[in-house]
Formats: C-alpha cells, structure tokens, sequence
C-alpha cells in the first residue's frame, strides 16, 4: 500500500471546509500545544481546550471511592497520603486500583509502588 499524506491545508478542509459536518466533535490531543499552528486552534475549530494534568488529592481520593465504594475517609485519606499530588497520572491510578480491586489495604500499602514506575 503507497504511503498517502495530506497537507495542511487540506486537514483545514477537512475540518471546516465544504464537506465537513455540523453536529460532530473532533477531538485532537497534543502533548505541544506551543508546536501547533495557530490556525488549528482558532475558534470555530478548537472552542474547547483542556489540560490535563496529573492528579490532585481529590482526584486520587475520587478515584479511589469509584473502585473502592464501600471504603471509609480514612482509607481515601490514607491512599492519598501516600502519594505527591501532581506526580501520578489518572492511568496510572487505574491500572493499581485494577491490580488491587478486591483488596483495599493492599491499594493503601503498595501506594508507593506507583512512584517506583518510568513514564
């Protein structure tokens, strides 16, 4: 199969051009959004930025409580105590509570762990 490309004028097209839709969303992720042309952020074709960033406390406490629902404050508190607000992103957190999902105090204990992984 040849190899095909698109200039950026034609993803310009393809974004607002004749044959684009009303009522989609398009959604483009970047991790340099300083390297992006400003004509693919103007609004009309980007209205809606978002950062995201690693976790706060209340997002690892919020997170907890979703896969841990029976669990206490103190528990929450005491996962999230583990852990540098900032330092760890949400997938990361997902995939420790996944290991641990029957075992509560073993999310809490091997909280650590997370900090010991490569990005």
């Amino acid at each position: 199969m040849m190899g095909r490309s698109v200039t950026f004028s034609g993803l310009l097209n393809a974004l607002d051009g004749v044959r684009s839709q009303e009522g989609r969303i398009l959604v483009m992720t970047t991790n340099h959004r300083e390297k992006l042309d400003p004509a693919l952020l103007r609004p009309g074709r980007a209205d809606l930025h978002v950062e995201l960033n690693n976790a706060s406390e209340k997002q690892m406490k919020g997170l907890f409580q979703k896969f841990f629902p029976e669990s206490t404050e103190e528990e929450k508190q005491a996962f999230a105590n583990e852990l540098p607000e900032f330092k760890i992103n949400m997938a990361k957190l997902q995939g420790h509570f996944l290991k641990y999902r029957d075992q509560v105090q073993n999310a809490i204990s091997n909280a650590k762990t997370l900090l010991d992984i490569e990005y």
